[in-house]
């Protein structure tokens, strides 16, 4: 792994954590050799940790998207530990940090005494502590619009809050209908989206494919991701790409940050380095900061909204 791929990872992990296929692996190698050196008994299988109890009252999030899932449905009361990129609800930031998926401090997940771990995705490490401990854990996959309300219900059912969980899932549909609705006889702006990249230059950018949940946030809106033909999530991206794929909007995603606005116009201006392509020369680049943008949990709508606003303008306010 390269030092631009290590600081995109650092940068963006409230999204690639457990997310971001093509450099997982590394992190979860090192999460298992160092589980192994310190942890007795942790050679065994941790395949099949204890499962998930019903009601549990001391849970411990390892994504920022679970943490919002669980409050959503009502249930932050019972959380104990959160991941170290949780950003959201308010309440959640009290809460003990543990860590995520390529630095989880085990020995304060243990101190923290859940009864329930919930990851997104795989966690070798945390898998193997709740196998060897004899916790309980729930896996969820929530990266797709119909995983991501498959994760909230099914962390609703362990949670005993069905019922919660069900109206948080229709009201998140309902939503994301209306902008659907919204944008369906628009014109279709060619997108590109770029996740990560260098500041003062076009180099190490990321940006995502057909399999990203932000693809889907970007058709809703009434938009095409230009690489919405590549089968993958997120994956590294050359400038002369982006030139061959001529995009009409480009929107950089730099979730939680918080620009002057002479910092954010000279992250725009980087972007006339490519001339030639139709959202630098019409001045359709935007930068946007809002927390929820890369998190896929109960705010999809937001972000939805806030690309439709980008590509369509505010509902009848058309750009």
């Amino acid at each position: 792994m390269t030092d631009a791929m290590r600081s995109a990872w650092h940068r963006h992990s409230p999204v690639l954590t457990g997310l971001f296929r093509p450099y997982r692996r590394v992190w979860l190698l090192c999460g298992i050799a160092i589980l192994c050196a310190c942890a007795p008994g942790c050679g065994r299988s941790a395949e099949h940790p204890p499962a998930a109890p019903t009601a549990a009252r001391r849970v411990i999030c390892m994504a920022p998207n679970i943490t919002e899932a669980v409050f959503a449905i009502g249930a932050g009361d019972r959380v104990v530990g959160v991941s170290s990129y949780t950003v959201y609800p308010p309440e959640a930031m009290s809460r003990p940090r543990v860590g995520a998926l390529y630095d989880a401090n085990l020995e304060k997940i243990v101190a923290l005494r859940p009864d329930l771990i919930i990851v997104q995705q795989r966690h070798p490490a945390v898998e193997a502590l709740c196998q060897t401990r004899g916790i309980p854990l729930l896996r969820v996959e929530m990266t797709r619009v119909g995983s991501i309300l498959d994760g909230i219900r099914k962390i609703g059912e362990v949670l005993d809050a069905r019922e919660r969980a069900a109206s948080v899932c229709g009201e998140i549909e309902r939503r994301l209908g209306a902008v659907r609705e919204r944008t369906a006889s628009l014109p279709r702006r060619r997108v590109f989206i770029c996740v990560d990249r260098t500041a003062g230059s076009l180099k190490g950018m990321f940006t995502v494919g057909g399999e990203s949940f932000l693809t889907e946030m970007v058709e809703l809106a009434g938009g095409e991701n230009v690489f919405a033909d590549v089968a993958r999530d997120y994956f590294p991206v050359e400038t002369e790409a982006v030139i061959a794929r001529a995009p009409e909007v480009v929107i950089e995603t730099r979730p939680s940050q918080r620009y002057t606005p002479d910092e954010e116009r000279r992250l725009i201006e980087d972007w006339k380095a490519l001339p030639d392509v139709p959202a630098v020369r019409n001045g359709k680049v935007y930068v946007v900061t809002d927390d929820f943008i890369v998190v896929p949990g109960p705010r999809l709508p937001l972000i939805a909204e806030r690309f439709a606003e980008i590509l369509h303008g505010s509902p009848g306010h058309a750009r």
